[in-house]
C-alpha cells in the first residue's frame, strides 16, 4: 500500500538522442497522491531518450531507481511555437 509521503525527493535523469545527456528539459513535478507524482518535461529535440528517475537517498541510505525506471520515450517532431 502506497503511504501518502510528501517529503521524498527525486531526480529525473535524461540521456539523449545517440546515448548523450542533451539540451535543456523544463521539469515539473507535482505530489499527486498514494506516492504518486505528476511529471511534466519538455525536451527541446526530436529522438529517443532515456528516462531514468531516482529516490534519493536520506538518513544514510543510497539513492535507488524508482519501479520501472529506466524507461524509453519517442519525442516526434511537432509544431513550433514561440
Amino acid at each position: 500500500m502506497p503511504i501518502d509521503n510528501t517529503d521524498d525527493q527525486y531526480e529525473i535523469l535524461f540521456e539523449g538522442p545517440d546515448d548523450t545527456p542533451f539540451g535543456n528539459f523544463y521539469v515539473t513535478a507535482t505530489y499527486s497522491r498514494n506516492g504518486m507524482y505528476d511529471a511534466q518535461y519538455v525536451p527541446q529535440r526530436a529522438g529517443v531518450y532515456k528516462v531514468t528517475i531516482m529516490l534519493l537517498g536520506y538518513l544514510g541510505k543510497e539513492d535507488q531507481q524508482i519501479k520501472g525506471s529506466p524507461f524509453t520515450v519517442v519525442v516526434y517532431p511537432g509544431e513550433i511555437l514561440p
